[in-house]
């Protein structure tokens, strides 16, 4: 069932452990990590630390820098992260309800997930991403905004597909459009898909132009290319008495005009902004 209850700690948390008493290397266990204010002390920064069940549900965590950190299980339920630095971290199945990040460096690919989420909590990951996606463009980190964006486009397909407001359609025309044009930043994807459909235009319209018999792929790919680009330069035509291949040849008119508009809008998607 979607919108299950979040997961929680396998245990009753009842003892409690500043950040700054967090050593090097240390593991910690089914704690509640509490914050101090750091002054000028260097302990600010922790370094290749291990959280493992740790509770930090509603702290304010404020300036601090995390490297080489590994949170698993974690709940971040209603936590501020305000000017933090997380380098070279990773979280898997945290619990990120309605936690608040600004003005944070921190990687979207940090995070990691079980398919069980993508079933029951899509709708508390999008949330997340999508505050990971403003983040990253408030400080100008183009990269990792592109990755939130993509990630959260991700769980919306699952909420449209699983949440209270069923959508398999939506989901499907979605799915496709994340596949094809690769949640709109694809440059690659247009590429690829701009040669199949040449090339696949180029196949069926073989027999059907004025092209000698025994005329070589060049030549259709050619006449492919022309039609595409609605550039025409009228040596190669399709065969008149052929109603199929003028029918394809207009489709194909149509559907170059549309595809380039895509294209263009994904270019400046990725490249300008």
């Amino acid at each position: 069932m979607f919108y299950e209850k979040l997961p929680g700690l396998s245990e009753k948390v009842t003892e409690s452990l500043d950040l700054m008493d967090v050593e090097k290397e240390a593991v910690v266990k089914l704690k509640k990590i509490e914050f101090s204010e750091p002054g000028n002390n260097p302990r600010r920064h922790t370094k290749d630390a291990k959280f493992i069940e740790c509770l930090f549900s509603h702290a304010n965590i404020v300036e601090r820098n995390f490297s080489g950190c590994k949170f698993e299980n974690c709940i971040f339920n209603g936590a501020e992260i305000f000017r933090c630095e997380f380098h070279q971290c990773s979280f898997k199945n945290c619990v990120l309800y309605k936690t608040r990040i600004s003005d944070t460096y921190l990687d979207p690919k940090s995070f990691y997930f079980s398919a069980s989420w993508y079933r029951h909590w899509a709708n508390v990951n999008a949330w997340w991403f999508q505050s990971l996606h403003r983040n990253s463009m408030d400080i100008h980190q183009k990269d990792f905004a592109m990755h939130a964006d993509r990630r959260f486009r991700f769980y919306r397909r699952y909420e449209e597909l699983l949440g209270k407001k069923k959508r398999p359609l939506k989901f499907l025309l979605g799915l496709g459009y994340d596949l094809v044009l690769g949640y709109g930043y694809g440059i690659t994807n247009c590429l690829v898909v701009t040669i199949g459909l040449i090339l696949l235009f180029a196949y069926l319209m073989a027999g059907y132009t004025n092209l000698p018999v025994g005329a070589g792929g060049i030549e259709h790919i050619y006449y492919s290319i022309v039609s595409f680009t609605t550039v025409g330069y009228g040596e190669v035509i399709p065969e008149q008495k052929h109603p199929v291949a003028l029918v394809m040849t207009s489709v194909f008119l149509f559907l170059s005009v549309v595809w380039t508009a895509i294209v263009s809008a994904v270019v400046v998607k990725r490249v300008v902004n």
